[in-house]
């Protein structure tokens, strides 16, 4: 045999020996055909090993305690870095567990907390009941004030805030409520105050500023004579009462 043979020869048996040794290729897995590092065994076919899991010798192990793998096709897995210790339930993802709806059990998993629980602050108990609060995403929250004193009103959001100068506020759960004409309030007032007798407001939702001249918030009323279907304004001598008011008519705005 020439040499040119012998060496075609020896290249023919090392790719038969590599598809023996493999079941990547025409052979169904098996002991004698196993699957390469990374992947498992599954009704002869060779799958890839899915992230949480390790895959050696055609089966695949799930990690364990602080050990995880983020990607699939890993032959093992690896350790939680010092910053994050804590794996993950599915150990594919490391943690710190020292936040949110999180215990740390056996020192070495980070294990959310059920729905509608909290975790304690050490982070090693679930807990449901939440002591004049709410638990909302995995905290226990205090509830939102649902009674607010007078002068201030609930909004929306269920906050209680300082009633609008115009307005008055008579607490408890109710909003705001505009003033009357002829009354005006300044901010976070529970009643509204009445201009003197005598004068009037230009329209209802009258606002004041604490200080201000009051002569342009409750300005003095003008007193006209209705004849017919018009009005004027009254004269002097009937304004200092000189004549039988019985005679005319007289209208207050």
């Amino acid at each position: 045999m020439s040499f040119r043979n012998l060496f075609l020869s020896s290249i023919t048996i090392f790719v038969v020996s590599i598809g023996v040794a493999r079941a990547d290729l025409q052979h169904p897995c098996s002991s004698s055909y196993p699957c390469s590092p990374g992947s498992y065994c599954d009704n002869g076919s060779c799958l890839t090993c899915p992230a949480g899991h390790y895959c050696q010798n055609n089966h695949q192990y799930p990690c364990s305690g602080n050990t995880y793998t983020a990607l699939q096709g890993q032959s093992s897995c690896q350790t939680c870095p010092s910053e994050r210790p804590y794996a993950n339930q599915q150990h594919i993802d490391c943690m710190a567990c020292n936040a949110g709806p999180f215990i740390i059990e056996s020192d070495v998993l980070c294990i959310q907390c059920p729905s509608g629980q909290y975790a304690n602050p050490a982070h090693t108990e679930c807990l449901t009941n939440c002591d004049d609060g709410t638990v909302v995403e995995g905290v226990c929250q205090p509830n939102q004030q649902t009674e607010c004193d007078p002068g201030a009103y609930l909004n929306t959001n269920g906050e209680c805030v300082e009633c609008s100068a115009g307005y008055y506020c008579v607490g408890g759960q109710t909003g705001m409520q505009i003033c009357p004409k002829d009354t005006y309030s300044s901010v976070a007032q529970s009643e509204c105050i009445k201009c003197p007798y005598g004068y009037v407001t230009e329209s209802e939702g009258t606002g004041y500023v604490v200080g201000a001249d009051l002569t342009n918030i409750c300005k003095k009323q003008k007193t006209v004579l209705k004849i017919g279907n018009g009005t004027e304004p009254l004269p002097v001598y009937l304004r200092e009462g000189r004549i039988n008011r019985a005679v005319v008519r007289v209208k207050n705005n």
